[in-house]
């Protein structure tokens, strides 16, 4: 009988090349022509050419005729002289633009011959065809001073819109932007799905000009899905940067069919404003908002995601969203009012697989145990400032859980291993944890504790809060009778832990299933890495600092 290779179908091909680092996906391209076809995009993906210096264009060239097969699509242009009447200049151009499918530009303001109007035309219509995404970190001064990119005269010689490829654009606050300008670009693109405005430099009118040019170009935008306003606070000194009612009113007046949006709302009629707004979306699935007023939702079938930062009312809303998937809160801060009876409401919701608690220090924990109760399919959790109780809360009422990651700086090794905090420095005292691990059956577990969470398979643990300056007491103790007993953990991620010894880690090796393990290289020894290598080689092993080393691990950086 003749079986399949399952290495030969592509959706199990590509759920493997995702976890490879690009090393690996430039090995695995090597094996067959499948192989290649399908590493490719994701070598592609993670792929990032940094143009910072004309003089080393012959670099970038050279790079992609040897690999003509693989697609190098996200450059970012920074400030260096393009000057296309140079014949060197133009044909790196010409065989690279095909192949710029993200494009970064980033110049100084004050450069002046570095790049002109022409120049910047020509790029985007003729020498990047398949340019898809944009993003406009800065430009020249004498640029933005321009009233358009294309000339509107022009603009009825082509057949088809100018940039008809491109669907992502992302521009940086910019005071020296101008509405003609930002009204130029948008219409040349027809197909654009995804607007991204990030904060840059101190915004000021920005929103003002951003936003008219978006209101008033709405006829040209009818496939926008995505409109990402950001939530940074530029501080006392920039005013009038959050969206009023009005502003509001008019998107909704456009007629986008928006299926992501993020904004921060505001003034005295901040919830009668959502309320109009989200009432008019209908079709949105994912929803970003800093809001601080109780949130009232219509009833809302396509929302999926929905995540508040600074938020501080209840929890009620979630009545009105039958599908939600995830909920973020971040920061979030619960009004004094706000009690276990009413900060959510007798409901359960069976739907709700992922929670983030980023920052929301402020949540007690009678009130989180209240908000557990009514989440009892979550799958996946994210709780910075989490201490013994609110551990507890978590283990008794997330049965399903599978992913974890948690910052453990006030949690004992008592909540992690269900043993008396006495019987645990015991232990510790004693060193001996093989002889222990023998008679642990003996020693009573008063609490839950982490091995409960019998479907765990991802954990990602933090023992420090540099902004505190606080170091948990995490110990080998909560190593041995706490992890070695998530039998189906297969990733881990341990940061900052100074008390674990290189005997925990090696045993933990050992004893679990794990297929990815990351761990903080400032915290552990070299030798540990080449011992964990030696006795699990089917790890994937990263430490923290790969991180910071990233840039020439992962990308290629024309310097």
């Amino acid at each position: 009988m003749n079986f399949l290779n399952p290495l030969t179908f592509p959706e199990i091909l590509g759920t493997i090349f995702q976890f490879l680092d690009i090393q690996e996906l430039l090995k695995c391209r090597k094996v067959c022509k499948l192989w290649n076809l399908e590493t490719s995009q994701f070598i592609g993906e993670r792929k990032l050419i940094c143009i910072n210096d004309a003089t080393k264009l012959g670099q970038l060239y050279d790079l992609i005729n040897r690999n003509a097969t693989q697609p190098f699509r996200a450059f970012e242009l920074w400030s260096f002289p393009i000057d296309l009447d140079n014949e060197q200049v133009m044909k790196y151009v010409s065989t690279c633009g095909p192949y710029f499918h993200h494009l970064t530009l980033n110049f100084e303001k004050e450069s002046k011959n570095l790049l002109n109007i022409r120049t910047l035309r020509d790029l985007l219509l003729y020498d990047l065809p398949n340019l898809k995404s944009l993003s406009i970190r800065q430009l020249p001064s004498i640029i933005l001073a321009q009233k358009w990119i294309f000339p509107p005269e022009g603009e009825l010689k082509f057949i088809q819109p100018l940039l008809w490829n491109l669907q992502t654009l992302t521009l940086y606050s910019d005071e020296e932007f101008n509405f003609n300008f930002i009204s130029n670009l948008f219409r040349a693109m027809v197909h654009l799905k995804r607007i991204f405005v990030e904060y840059g430099d101190e915004p000021k009118d920005f929103k003002k000009t951003i936003l008219a040019a978006i209101f008033s170009c709405s006829a040209h935008l009818r496939e926008l899905e995505s409109l990402q306003y950001f939530l940074h606070n530029p501080g006392s000194g920039s005013q009038n940067w959050a969206w009023t009612p009005e502003e509001c009113l008019k998107l909704v007046g456009c007629g986008f069919l928006l299926k992501s949006i993020k904004l921060h709302p505001t003034g005295k009629l901040e919830t009668r404003t959502m309320f109009n707004l989200l009432e008019k979306l209908q079709t949105l699935t994912t929803l970003k908002l800093r809001v601080h007023d109780q949130l009232r939702c219509p009833i809302m079938a396509s929302l999926t995601s929905v995540i508040l930062y600074d938020y501080e009312g209840s929890l009620v809303f979630m009545d009105n969203l039958p599908n939600l998937r995830h909920l973020g809160l971040c920061e979030y801060s619960p009004a004094k009012f706000l009690t276990p009876e009413n900060i959510v409401s007798n409901n359960q919701h069976l739907g709700l697989l992922s929670l983030n608690f980023y920052g929301s220090y402020a949540v007690s924990n009678h009130l989180f145990r209240a908000i557990a109760k009514t989440f009892p399919q979550l799958r996946i959790l994210n709780f910075w400032y989490i201490n013994n109780e609110k551990l507890r809360t978590v283990i008794e009422n997330f049965p399903f859980l599978e992913e974890l990651t948690i910052n453990v700086v006030c949690v004992d090794d008592d909540a992690l291993t269900g043993f008396p905090l006495e019987l645990c420095e015991q232990m510790e005292r004693m060193g001996n944890y093989h002889q222990i691990m023998q008679q642990a059956h003996t020693f009573p577990r008063t609490q839950p504790f982490i091995g409960d969470l019998a479907n765990l398979r991802r954990l990602e643990m933090h023992a420090a809060c540099l902004a505190d300056w606080k170091w948990s007491n995490f110990s080998d103790v909560s190593v041995y009778f706490g992890l070695m007993q998530l039998t189906n953990l297969t990733s881990l991620s341990l940061y900052e832990f100074k008390w674990i010894t290189e005997t925990a880690i090696f045993q933990l090796c050992k004893t679990l299933p794990l297929i990815y393990l990351k761990l903080d290289s400032r915290m552990f020894p070299e030798t540990l890495i080449s011992g964990i290598k030696e006795i699990r080689p089917d790890i994937r092993l990263e430490t923290v600092t790969d991180e910071f080393e990233s840039y020439n691990t992962f990308y290629v950086c024309m310097r």
